[in-house]
């Protein structure tokens, strides 16, 4: 799984592979968690990790027009690098990483 360095945010938007599915952990996403999402086996998935001090609305609007779904990683709010390993870690369980097939 490639990490990418810290980009401005709108760059990263404008990045994002037009095949991909966006991620956007998010403490005011309430309802929808990475395993509701279309995340399976062979997915090109990225996740957009905010800053200390989470994402501001204008970003989350940002994300939402360019696709990307903001998803609940439960109900803690959890430190940057905290929530970028728990967030992986779902995203590749959703992914049949962990299945042992």
């Amino acid at each position: 799984m490639p990490i990418n360095s810290c980009l401005n945010f709108n760059d990263a938007l404008r990045l994002l592979p037009p095949a991909s599915i966006g991620l956007l952990p998010w403490e005011g996403e309430e309802s929808t968690a990475i395993n509701d999402t279309s995340v399976k086996a062979g997915s090109l998935v990225a996740v957009f990790i905010g800053p200390e001090g989470g994402f501001s609305t204008q970003e989350v609007d940002s994300a939402r027009y360019a696709n990307v779904l903001p998803v609940t990683l439960g109900q803690s709010i959890l430190r940057v690098e905290t929530a970028a390993i728990i967030a992986s870690v779902i995203v590749l369980n959703a992914a049949g990483q962990f299945s042992g097939k």
